[in-house]
């Protein structure tokens, strides 16, 4: 199975390499692709690297990270699972990481069982199919043989 390819964007050195080590230490199933510092680095990662899962701290200098979830949420360009690691508790910020349908809400110290199992909420969300395989399914499923028996084979977790 491929692995989740991954940034993390936290403006704190020490943190951001933290996360790195965690994730390369812990969660096997994480490839870090790209890592930034701020949001204009972490939006032009976004673009060329396609990730499938960013980890994102909500204080990015004098920003948060949701001014660039929004800038991306209206482009229609957010085509990744979100986990928020952070060192706020407040539970406003919390909400607004809901909004956005983020997997997680980690909060610093981070413990590495917790992170995992965040790790695991996207690959779970990553078997699911997307809304383009199921257009796909459907439009098939209409114009198939018109004549002739039809089957229908669904994968299920047991086999097919």
């Amino acid at each position: 199975m491929t692995a989740l390819r991954s940034l993390i964007v936290e403006n704190s050195d020490k943190n951001r390499k933290l996360n790195e080590r965690l994730l390369t230490d812990h969660c096997p199933d994480v490839e870090v692709v790209g890592e930034a510092a701020d949001l204009e680095s972490a939006e032009r990662l976004i673009y060329e690297q396609q990730p499938d899962l960013v980890f994102l701290d909500i204080q990015i200098n004098h920003s948060t990270s949701f001014e660039l979830l929004e800038k991306l949420a209206e482009k229609s360009e957010l085509h990744f699972s979100i986990i928020f690691i952070t060192a706020h508790t407040d539970s406003e910020y919390a909400m607004r990481a809901i909004e956005f349908a983020a997997l997680d809400y980690i909060t610093k110290p981070i413990e590495p069982e917790r992170l995992c199992a965040a790790v695991k909420k996207a690959k779970d969300k990553q078997k699911q199919p997307g809304i383009e395989q199921l257009s796909a399914f459907l439009y098939n499923l209409q114009q198939g043989p018109q004549s002739g028996k039809r089957q229908l084979a669904i994968h299920m977790p047991k086999g097919i």
